[in-house]
């Protein structure tokens, strides 16, 4: 039997220990393009090429108030007005520790400053982080 426990999920960008997540759905990753894509001629012969960009985003939720939003605004700041070193991109990982999921991004960034939105409850802040080459394993039991 297989168990699932969300504080099960970690995450770090750039040494910055990510936590704070919404409720819900916290944690979104995927590749910017399909791994393979495919051409049909004018007989139906089929065509299958493979794909070797490996850029993806991974997009994380955190409530409103969690202390991590002000640690990623501060690398944000860091990367669009800093110099080369503090602006290059950073290391990104989400480990899941309840099944041995992995992603890992040696180079990503934040796109950009989070959409902000105010309601009658708490919002989530969303970070979206743009990964150069992009690794993931859904299960570590394939290994």
């Amino acid at each position: 039997m297989r168990r699932y426990d969300p504080s099960q999920v970690k995450c770090a960008f750039g040494g910055v220990v990510i936590s704070g997540y919404q409720d819900g759905t916290f944690v979104e990753v995927e590749r910017n393009e399909d791994q393979y894509t495919v051409q049909v001629g004018s007989l139906g012969d089929v065509t299958r090429t493979r794909n070797r960009n490996r850029t993806g985003k991974i997009t994380i939720t955190l409530m409103q108030h969690a202390p991590t939003n002000d640690l990623l605004e501060s690398l944000l700041v860091l990367d669009e007005t800093g110099d080369l070193l503090s602006s290059a991109p950073k290391p990104l990982i989400i480990k899941d520790l309840s099944n041995g999921m992995l992603c890992l991004a040696p180079e990503s960034w934040i796109t950009k400053t989070p959409k902000i939105e105010r309601g009658k409850e708490s919002m989530g802040v969303q970070w979206v982080f743009e990964c150069a080459h992009l690794q993931i394993i859904v299960s570590q039991d394939i290994l």
